[in-house]
């Protein structure tokens, strides 16, 4: 950070951000470390979220659709005080050779458990204001992907009430939603322009792609996408070319089976 100056500032930022978002504390006792030699393999969780293609397949079953994702996830969700002193950060923003430690509060982006940390308070959040908001409860269970939520309807009116139950829902639990696209822009009208994956989004320009879940989504098309980067030919290809090649597409459906079973019948 002594030598890039944008790097640094980003790094301030954030630690700043935390801490005036109450995400982070100062502490002055140092971490026991005593029968913690184990902890990086103990909050190691193995959990099963709903079906990735599932998701997919189901979200386009709907006529009308809409996508968005909740804002900063992991950072609006609270932990107890004792186990986020287990959550440490180490921090020197200058030269001195003192370094500041602090508990992060919330859940962590990067450890193992954070995922299934989220969707178990989205699921609790759900069984709690079911009665309000019905429809959102089977948003929440089965058409959402970590922060991702792909929903919709087979009507405009029913697509609407189900975008105002699921916004109601989280906002119950102080999580809000951004980066909306739909295909239908009536939708959009009541969403902020900055609230929504772009501002071209507005007229649905053509050439808007959103990536959804590792694939891309024309909204004005209604269609799916693949990004392809060209190689250029080379004059004797190799094996780990071929196999580059290949894996440069995100092709969790098999949509593309067609076109990749040549170079894999090449390999």
């Amino acid at each position: 950070m002594r030598t890039d100056a944008s790097l640094k500032n980003a790094y301030v930022g954030t630690i700043n951000e935390y801490l005036e978002l109450g995400q982070m504390e100062r502490v002055t006792s140092r971490a026991s470390k005593t029968g913690n030699s184990a902890l990086g393999e103990s909050i190691i969780v193995t959990y099963r979220t709903t079906n990735y293609e599932g998701i997919i397949l189901n979200w386009r079953g709907l006529k009308w659709v809409f996508m968005t994702d909740v804002e900063k996830m992991y950072r609006c969700i609270n932990i107890p005080p004792d186990d986020a002193q287990y959550q440490r950060i180490l921090w020197n923003p200058d030269t001195s050779d003192y370094v500041a430690e602090y508990a992060c509060t919330t859940v962590m982006f990067g450890t193992s458990s954070a995922p299934y940390l989220a969707m178990r308070v989205m699921k609790q959040l759900a069984m709690v204001e079911c009665e309000k908001y019905l429809l959102a409860l089977d948003v929440i269970n089965h058409q959402m992907y970590v922060d991702d939520i792909l929903s919709g309807g087979d009507s405009i009116a029913e697509t609407e009430y189900v975008k105002n139950q699921v916004i109601g829902m989280l906002r119950s639990g102080t999580f809000e939603l951004r980066k909306w696209a739909s295909n239908c822009p009536k939708l959009l009208e009541n969403i902020p322009v900055e609230h929504r994956e772009s501002s071209g989004l507005l007229h649905m320009e053509g050439n808007d792609t959103i990536r959804t879940l590792g694939l891309y989504w024309s909204p004005k098309e209604d269609e799916f996408r693949f990004a392809l980067h060209v190689v250029p030919p080379m004059s004797s290809p190799t094996k780990r070319t071929i196999l580059s090649a290949i894996a440069r597409l995100f092709d969790p459906m098999g949509w593309l089976s067609p076109i990749m079973i040549t170079a894999k019948i090449l390999m």
